[in-house]
């Protein structure tokens, strides 16, 4: 982890909201702000005019009102969204962040009103989400460039190949 000052998580978040509220051109930004939001954990402890302000959880940092947390209650798929075409690598470290991780009970909290159920199949940033924690090995092949996610997640077993048909007859292949 990156270590900063709490002024400087401060100025990070607010660098965060001012793309956001930007949107356009502005949200290229928006996967490496969010990455170094989650290598810092600037999201976590941060000061505002002397005063600190804590969130136990990432998900209470995006939808707690500012300055507390990002006030994004309704907008956590749109982010999800954009951070899955900018960068899908970025998306699954924020949705992994965002539900607490594999096996996190969501149910103990008063912000449980706000879950988002996680996308499966074949969404890019879902499949590399699932290669990072469970097929380690085949996650550092995609990012290497030797194999597709897609092409990972069927060696892994948790995607099948697709059945070809011929344009003539219908034969499966």
């Amino acid at each position: 982890m990156i270590e900063l000052s709490p002024r400087d998580k401060q100025a990070l978040v607010q660098s965060l909201w001012s793309i956001w509220n930007q949107g356009g051109a502005a949200l290229g930004q928006l996967p490496q702000t969010i990455k170094s939001i989650l290598d810092t954990e600037a999201w976590r402890s941060r000061e505002v005019e002397g005063n600190t302000l804590s969130n136990a959880t990432f998900r209470e940092f995006v939808i707690s009102a500012p300055l507390k947390g990002c006030g994004w209650k309704d907008q956590v798929k749109a982010i999800q969204k954009v951070l899955d075409l900018k960068s899908p690598e970025i998306a699954g470290r924020f949705r992994d962040a965002y539900e607490g991780g594999q096996g996190a009970r969501n149910d103990l909290t008063e912000l449980n009103d706000n879950i988002i159920k996680s996308e499966q199949g074949t969404s890019k940033s879902y499949t590399l989400s699932r290669l990072n924690r469970d097929y380690p090995k085949l996650y550092s092949r995609v990012l290497a460039g030797e194999l597709s996610a897609n092409a990972a997640a069927i060696k892994a077993g948790f995607r099948k190949k697709p059945k070809r048909h011929c344009p003539h007859c219908g034969h499966e292949w």
